[in-house]
């Protein structure tokens, strides 16, 4: 399922898929792996994106927050002149936990997500945040 939706949304969006996926490889190579899951979200994934909308990403990782932040900004150096990527970053605890209790930010996470790296990590979270 998450691949389809992936797959449909780089159809649609060839440039910004690019640099997504340039931009991703550079968070998995910077943070050595530690950053394990990277979801799109917001406007861009839901498709209404404009010309100037920023680029919701959210990073979770095996760190502490702090540590993920700095990856995320330096990773999207190669990538910020052409596209506004604002990053967050969370531990897989604080992800499953908010998964669990169904905030609004998760609900909408739920609802627009384009997994852009791990898959399969992002579905057994979300049965470990259904539990």
């Amino acid at each position: 399922m998450e691949l389809k939706r992936k797959k449909e949304f780089y159809s649609k969006n060839k440039s910004i898929a690019r640099l997504l996926e340039k931009y991703t490889a550079n968070v998995i190579e910077l943070s050595k792996r530690q950053i394990q899951l990277v979801i799109l979200f917001g406007s861009v994934a839901r498709g209404e994106w404009v010309k100037g909308s920023d680029i919701d990403i959210l990073a979770v990782s095996s760190n502490k927050d702090s540590d993920s932040i700095n990856i995320l900004n330096k990773a999207k150096i190669d990538v910020s002149p052409l596209l506004e990527i604002r990053p967050i970053s969370t531990t897989i605890e604080k992800f499953t936990e908010g998964l669990r209790k169904k905030t609004e930010f998760y609900r909408e996470l739920w609802s627009d997500r384009i997994v852009l790296y791990s898959e399969s990590l992002f579905w057994q979270l979300v049965r470990e945040g259904n539990e």
